[in-house]
């Protein structure tokens, strides 16, 4: 991915002007999670370039990528003439939106009509039945979630976006181990694709698992890693769920160092341990029963887009 950016960009300077390089070259910058780049790059192009359901349903399509969950779904509803007749791909941005956004009912049926569609190519049929694995998991599923992620596994490209999948609905059903498993494959093929951001999404996920096999020195390196790659980027949902599973380490686990990170980066300290009671007792205390009530209806948490 990274080599593939860097051409792209050297594409977009020798032709700043053409649609379809400059399309290219902002979904690859979307994707690495830089979409105010990847938009102001498309917005560069003539006048005539940004109009119709194409340009609507073009930064559809860039803020999936980017998994601007919310952005999709305002641009899709300020857009109703796209509703009729968008392409695969566009259902698919909206209806991952919609799970990821509590709506698992409408993800659901968008992904089923679309999958009802003729002429659906393998690529786009298993990120619509990656969708259907995602609704179930946000109506906690987990076992039909499992099911829809491995009918989606049917193209190398999407095995890392499965195993993943896979991961949490397993951890979901207590099976930490296999989680852990799933993870760190899925892990491996990103950062073999150059697919930084997803790999890092993925280190919080190997972290969040860590901490409930009460291994934090391993989770804290992850979270801390992944914490400064995603400061670079700027804000972003990403950013803030890496600084809520730190805080919910911290909080936890209770090292001498904790507090700083409190007192730096969480002045607001978010309500976490509800009993009073001292973190460091033996066995999971109430505000790891809490981040495990809640984690599976974070959105930060949830399933992989394709």
């Amino acid at each position: 991915m990274t080599e593939a950016l860097r051409l792209a960009e050297r594409a977009y300077r020798l032709a700043p002007q053409q649609a379809e390089v400059v399309g290219l070259y902002a979904e690859l910058l979307a994707g690495q999670g830089r979409l105010t780049e990847a938009e102001a790059r498309l917005r560069e192009l003539a006048s005539g370039e940004q109009v119709g359901t194409a340009w609507a349903a073009q930064l559809i399509r860039l803020r999936g990528l980017a998994r601007d969950h919310r952005g999709v779904l305002d641009l899709w509803q300020s857009h109703p003439e796209l509703h009729s007749q968008a392409e695969p791909q566009v259902v698919y941005a909206v209806a991952f939106a919609s799970a990821c956004s509590g709506q698992s009912e409408q993800a659901a049926g968008s992904a089923r009509s679309a999958l009802d569609r003729r002429g659906l190519d393998v690529p786009t049929r298993c990120d619509l039945t990656n969708v259907m694995g995602t609704a179930h998991y946000g109506r906690n599923e987990f076992r039909e979630a499992e099911h829809f992620y491995a009918r989606a596994a049917h193209l190398p490209h999407l095995e890392a976006v499965y195993l993943e999948n896979q991961a949490m609905a397993l951890g979901e059903q207590g099976q930490i181990q296999a989680r852990l498993t799933d993870l760190e494959q899925s892990l491996r093929l990103r950062l073999e694709c150059g697919q930084l951001l997803q790999a890092t999404r993925i280190h919080v996920a190997l972290a969040d698992t860590y901490l409930d096999l009460a291994q934090y020195g391993r989770a804290e390196d992850l979270l801390l890693e992944s914490r400064d790659f995603l400061t670079r980027l700027g804000p972003s949902e990403h950013l803030i769920e890496c600084e809520y599973r730190l805080s919910v380490l911290y909080r936890h686990w209770a090292p001498p160092h904790g507090g700083l990170f409190f007192a730096q980066a969480c002045p607001c300290r978010p309500v976490v341990c509800l009993s009073g009671g001292c973190p460091e007792q033996a066995g999971v205390g109430p505000e790891l029963r809490l981040h495990r009530r809640v984690r599976g209806r974070d959105p930060g948490r949830g399933p992989a887009a394709g």
